[in-house]
């Protein structure tokens, strides 16, 4: 049968868990866009990523008008350094990060996210997880 992570009603009361319904593991597995295969990548990130591990961590605020654009930051600055940001607003959001070695950032995932030089421009829900290298 399918293995999911929702009851099983034997009675069809409810709308969950009918076949080909998007929400079964077998459905997930094959779909590289599933919130399954996301968190599968997110896992095998974090376990091959010391930064991700060990480290300080903080928040940067990169757009102080913005409340809506979160970033946060883990790591240690005489080493490889991991940035999240996401976008939860409603809005595309346009960022100037005024470094001088915008080469040391590397894209690790995105989406809805475009960099060039040391802009980057994150549309709405978009995300971007960075590694930079001092």
């Amino acid at each position: 049968g399918m293995t999911t992570w929702l009851q099983v009603y034997e009675n069809n009361d409810h709308h969950h868990h009918f076949p080909h319904d998007g929400i079964s593991v077998e459905e997930e597995e094959n779909d590289p866009t599933s919130l399954l295969n996301f968190y599968r990548k997110l896992t095998t990130l974090r376990n091959e990523t010391p930064a991700l591990k060990h480290g300080d961590f903080g928040h940067l605020d990169l757009s102080p008008k913005r409340a809506d654009l979160y970033t946060i930051w883990r790591g240690n600055t005489d080493e490889e350094q991991i940035f999240v940001i996401i976008n939860f607003g409603l809005e595309a959001i346009t960022v100037n990060l005024n470094t001088k070695n915008p080469d040391r950032l590397n894209i690790i995932m995105s989406e809805g996210f475009i960099m060039k030089d040391d802009t980057f421009s994150i549309a709405p829900l978009g995300y971007a997880i960075m590694s930079y290298s001092p």
